[in-house]
């Protein structure tokens, strides 16, 4: 969606890089997904690479793009000279790009997108609230993602009070990497955590996510205490983190200390976010990591079976 047809309020506001609606595999029912801007962690195989910095970013898409001598209007828009023409289209400097956001406001075929969008929380609401009815029907409703959400506190807080003010549910999905004050205020509006345990070993989630582990451990534990409803997801990357050891080492980990939890969501690699590293000039580390298709149950099986072994159910996806 364009987030920048939506009407603007007067309450607290923070920065989101998209909204989907009808999501069934974000938590309960059909939900609404508020996707927020900023991440402390630069996971390798980040499939929304545009949700990582909290400035803005300019996406170019060049197969969209008319051509200068239909179009032209982006080098006129652009002050900073970022912008040259290239053949047909246009080439963008992200060395002299001063993120203005002019060029995204008049690029009409879209081959230039800004990825975030100031909303306030009334806003946000009413674009969820539309679909009021599926939430009801189905025992839905909105689930906070990102990025991180933690990572805009003051503005995930304050969408938490106002949904669960008006009757509707939220989740929201975390990496767990907060102080533990942030998570427990936020844990008292919310109905559910989605919260990725991506690696056991310190050093190796160091080098594959950018930060330790011990802050996430520390702090599921904590959320399980509190009685809030934990899904653990674990992502499986090919070669990072579904070795044997690794799943053996998080299955026990989730039953050892996380006595309510009886599934766990298993998220499988995709290369959905490949072509948005070349929309914003950055390289992808995990680019060559294959995906393991559905179809290969001998995959999930084993998988299945490690988690099994721990009295713990999986889902594919969610």
């Amino acid at each position: 969606m364009d987030c920048r047809s939506l009407p603007r309020g007067n309450t607290v506001r923070g920065y989101v890089f998209d909204l989907q609606k009808y999501s069934v595999h974000d938590g309960p029912g059909i939900r609404t997904l508020i996707f927020l801007k900023g991440c402390p962690l630069r996971c390798v195989w980040c499939c929304n690479p545009e949700s990582q910095a909290i400035d803005d970013e300019i996406m170019h898409y060049p197969d969209l793009c008319l051509g200068v001598d239909r179009c032209g209007l982006c080098l006129g828009a652009c002050e900073a000279g970022a912008l040259l023409p290239q053949g047909r289209g246009i080439t963008l400097s992200r060395q002299a790009c001063i993120q203005c956001g002019k060029c995204t406001r008049v690029c009409h075929p879209g081959a230039l997108k800004s990825t975030r969008q100031e909303m306030p929380v009334e806003d946000v609401y009413d674009y969820a609230i539309q679909d009021r009815a599926f939430y009801r029907r189905s025992g839905g409703g909105v689930t906070l993602s990102g990025g991180e959400p933690l990572y805009q506190f003051d503005f995930s807080l304050a969408l938490s009070a106002y949904f669960r003010s008006k009757g509707i549910s939220v989740v929201v999905e975390t990496t767990g990497y907060s102080p533990w004050e942030k998570i427990k205020a936020l844990a008292e509006h919310a109905d559910m955590f989605l919260y990725d345990i991506k690696h056991m070993d310190p050093e190796m989630h160091l080098e594959y996510t950018g930060v330790g582990n011990e802050v996430i451990l520390e702090n599921i534990i904590k959320l399980e205490k509190m009685g809030v409803p934990i899904k653990p997801r674990v992502p499986l990357i090919p070669g990072i983190n579904d070795d044997h050891d690794n799943l053996s080492r998080t299955a026990s980990f989730i039953a050892r200390n996380l006595h309510s939890v009886k599934t766990v969501g298993l998220l499988p690699y995709h290369r959905l976010g490949l072509p948005k590293y070349q929309q914003l000039a950055r390289h992808c580390d995990v680019s060559m990591v294959l995906p393991v298709s559905r179809s290969q149950w001998r995959y999930y099986d084993r998988v299945a079976t490690v988690f099994a072994s721990q009295g713990l159910r999986y889902t594919l996806g969610s």
